[in-house]
């Protein structure tokens, strides 16, 4: 399961290979997590932060319903791009 440091050192990794999609990914889910720290008022367990990435996945999956609805494919094709990176952040640890 990942923690809130791998998806940081991810994103750093994202940062300097220059992957824009990733990036922009998990600075979404980051921000999340922390408002969840937040209103939580202490940091977040592995599986409150597995949680938090379910959910992330689930409103990009509702997105995608939504864009095929009105024929928008291109907006369906990059929510689904960024769920692959959600999954792919779920399922791997820490990356160098």
């Amino acid at each position: 399961m990942p923690t809130k440091q791998e998806l940081e050192a991810d994103l750093k990794h994202a940062m300097r290979s220059g992957d824009d999609l990733r990036k922009r990914t998990l600075r979404m889910l980051l921000s999340n997590i922390k408002l969840a720290e937040v209103e939580a008022r202490r940091p977040l367990d592995e599986s409150e932060v597995l949680g938090a990435i379910q959910k992330e996945v689930k409103t990009r999956n509702e997105s995608i319903e939504e864009a095929r609805q009105y024929k928008r494919e291109d907006l369906a094709q990059a929510a689904q791009d960024e769920i692959d990176v959600l999954q792919a952040s779920c399922s791997s640890s820490h990356r160098t």
